[in-house]
């Protein structure tokens, strides 16, 4: 695909603009420069050049009144990304558009008679005969990985993982080596899904906020003016292994639960003791637990209210949207997308 020129743009406007259109059925070169704030000659030269390298499509709009009828664009969803998840060891390979919709997925049951590295080739071996399979990966913009700790890029490796198994294994090496493609991005999950959550909340962009995922593992992300703080080490926010009574931690406390009373009371002073320490504006919540998540929600916020006395103008707003994926795939793709569009612009 050829490249063109938009020199005179900022590249974040160009992205904004292609954010809008992509969260748009259809719509016209007016409506988004309302949107954006952009000039409608701005606006009218990035959708062109858009439209000239088929990311976009136009259709004409339909008008009962007289006068010209302008175009309305949307993106072309015939483009999408592969994110791998091995944040567990229920591997999944996730296809999602450019609009950020699930298109497709695959997942690997893992084998606990072979070795992690022994399953995780395989799962690569499995992406990558699927990947054959398909005729438009002329369409494909990039492929990425989220795993369970954080990525040193300089050793091709994750530390301080909750699969001990990953640090020996060159993670983005042996993607490349098995399915015969290159690898765009590794990152952390939680990262990569505090990045989706705060995409969908301009108006939080300037605040502090606190990404949280409560499910088979218990971990998080701190977002400050939009961007990740992943602490000296790379460790921050790891809610999992946050001390709990007895020496115990959270996410044993989280998993050892048997009932909503008993989920409610260890969420409840894990949740007090974040926002004590780091008295966010917003928790991004996202739950795989068999409990309504605004019940959740509302139940943790009255017992930090009237067991733990914490005042209601301390206790920030809590934001759960649920999705038909985890927002990490969301947050992957949503970078990915970003440098694919660098990449096709001067």
């Amino acid at each position: 695909m050829e490249r063109v020129s938009l020199y005179s743009i900022m590249s974040d406007s160009i992205k904004n603009i292609y954010s809008i259109i992509s969260e748009s059925d259809n719509i016209s070169r007016l409506e988004i420069s309302r949107k954006t704030s952009l000039s409608l000659m701005t606006v009218g030269k990035v959708v062109d050049s858009l439209l000239e390298l088929g990311v976009i499509r136009q259709i004409k709009e339909k008008r009962t009144t007289a006068g010209r009828k302008a175009g309305l664009v949307s993106a072309n969803n015939e483009y999408y990304s592969v994110v791998l998840d091995i944040s567990t060891k229920e591997f999944v390979m996730t296809v999602v558009d450019v609009s950020l919709c699930l298109v497709d997925t695959l997942t690997y049951t893992y084998n606990r008679n072979y070795y992690y590295d022994e399953n995780f080739y395989l799962f690569l071996k499995n992406v990558a005969s699927y990947l054959s399979r398909q005729n438009d990966t002329d369409k494909l913009i990039g492929i990425g990985i989220t795993v369970p700790g954080t990525y040193v890029a300089s050793e091709d490796r994750v530390v301080g993982a909750k699969i001990p198994e990953l640090s020996s294994i060159p993670i983005l090496e042996t993607a490349k080596r098995i399915l015969k493609r290159d690898v765009n991005l590794v990152i952390r999950n939680v990262e990569a899904a505090a990045i989706a959550g705060i995409k969908k909340m301009p108006e939080l962009m300037n605040s502090i906020v606190i990404y949280m995922f409560v499910g088979d593992t218990v971990d998080g992300a701190l977002l400050w003016h939009g961007k990740i703080q992943s602490g000296a080490h790379g460790f921050a926010c790891d809610f999992g292994n946050m001390s709990f009574h007895f020496g115990d931690i959270l996410e044993n406390r989280v998993s050892g639960c048997t009932s909503f009373d008993d989920l409610i009371q260890i969420l409840a002073c894990a949740i007090y003791n974040i926002i004590i320490v780091i008295d966010p504006k917003a928790i991004m919540l996202e739950c795989e637990i068999p409990y309504d998540p605004g019940v959740v929600i509302a139940s943790v916020k009255n017992t930090m209210q009237h067991h733990y006395k914490l005042p209601e103008m301390r206790i920030p707003e809590f934001i759960f949207s649920p999705s038909a994926f985890r927002r990490s795939n969301t947050g992957v793709t949503f970078l990915m997308r970003n440098a694919w569009l660098d990449s096709l612009i001067k």
